[in-house]
């Protein structure tokens, strides 16, 4: 039986945020926010480091949609 139907996975990339001047008030919640953006699949904010790093779709990632 043919597997004419299936699609291929969405070819991931890296992207790294930089958290910048945000203050930790605004940070709270940020990863969900982000993770709702189109393109966007996965989310994970290292406060420490001051960047969140994500797994996005470049096909349907648009940077100007960052909060």
């Amino acid at each position: 039986m043919p597997f004419s139907c299936l699609v291929p996975p969405a070819k991931l990339s890296n992207y790294v945020y930089s958290l910048g001047g945000q203050s930790s008030v605004g940070r709270e919640g940020l990863a969900e926010r982000l993770r709702g953006l189109a393109g966007v699949s996965e989310a994970v904010v290292v406060e420490e480091d001051g960047v969140a790093y994500l797994r996005i779709d470049r096909r349907v990632f648009d940077e100007s949609t960052l909060p």
